[in-house]
């Protein structure tokens, strides 16, 4: 809803147990409910499975679920449009499946499927103040927030194909609607996010493998979304870094993103007969690369007798 181009990336953790307290009686040290994975622990997200792609995972997930990955389906553009709000708005409305924005324990119902082109007529929110405090249900019209009625009409995401972060590398590091999955679990989407659009589906459905009595699984998301200036630094551990990232992932958004991957110097200028040493570092937002390798080569309008070496 911004007018920003923006970044995404998502994690996503799984848990399963089984026995008759699965899902229930979290906090009895005697509850009846064994952990698929050991040393998982429904009270500790930390210790849930990050889902990744390939055989490393397969051991837990492929023996009980299905996934679908990839696809696209129909959304409902949001009614916050607060810039400070960190609420979330999972039907669009802001309001909930029963259409009252001052029910708002709602908010979070179960998601409602859209056509395309429904429309919904609702009151959207927007910042009225000029800091970045989510003022929340303190919120006070006309001074934190101003409200108005808008008609919106649903449309459809982006097509987004699902790759691993090999896969995408073999296929030349496209931009376009990919989610690439890094092997630390973090998917990124493989383009800038524009406004008022969304990315395509990552996990499109789930499909129970065994019958079962007495389980309980569960999905954690975890979201990151910033704009180009703001995908902080692994020197401050803010921002994109603060839960960690590899060089391909350093690499993957500073194509998106347009910050150099890598910057050539030179120790003076180029004569002819004359040689010069060039440098390049590996990296972008303020931060190198640990794989500091580069392949040199000449090209453009140079004389058959203009080569580089290995070394630059």
């Amino acid at each position: 809803f911004g007018d920003i181009p923006i970044f995404a990336r998502i994690q996503l953790r799984e848990y399963m147990e089984t026995g008759k307290d699965a899902g229930i009686n979290k906090d009895d040290p005697n509850r009846d409910a064994t952990p698929v994975l050991a040393g998982t622990d429904i009270n500790d997200i930390s210790t849930w499975t990050v889902h990744t792609l390939g055989d490393s995972h397969a051991s837990f997930h492929s023996e009980y679920w299905k996934w679908t990955l990839g696809g696209e389906t129909v959304f409902m553009p949001t009614f916050n449009k607060n810039k400070d709000s960190l609420a979330a708005d999972i039907n669009g409305t802001f309001a909930g499946p029963d259409g009252d924005p001052t029910t708002d324990n709602d908010r979070y119902g179960d998601y409602v499927n859209y056509t395309l082109g429904e429309q919904k007529t609702g009151s959207a929110v927007y910042d009225a103040d000029a800091d970045e405090e989510d003022e929340g249900e303190a919120a006070v019209e006309g001074v934190d927030i101003e409200t108005r009625e808008e008609t919106h009409a649903a449309k459809a995401t982006q097509n987004a194909t699902v790759l691993s972060m090999a896969e995408w590398k073999a296929q030349g590091a496209p931009r376009g609607k990919y989610w690439v999955y890094d092997t630390d679990g973090w998917a990124y989407w493989a383009e800038a996010i524009q406004p008022g659009e969304a990315t395509g589906m990552l996990l499109d459905g789930i499909e129970l493998q065994k019958n079962l009595t007495d389980w309980y699984y569960a999905i954690k998301v975890t979201a990151q979304f910033a704009t180009a200036d703001d995908l902080g630094s692994k020197t401050d551990s803010d921002g994109f870094f603060q839960e960690g990232m590899t060089d391909d992932a350093l690499l993957l958004l500073s194509g998106i993103s347009g910050n150099p991957a890598v910057t050539v110097r030179a120790d003076g200028d180029a004569k002819i007969g004359k040689t010069v040493q060039f440098h390049a570092v590996v990296g972008a937002f303020g931060e190198e690369a640990a794989d500091q390798s580069v392949t040199w080569a000449v090209s453009g309008s140079t004389s058959a007798d203009t080569v580089i070496d290995t070394n630059g």
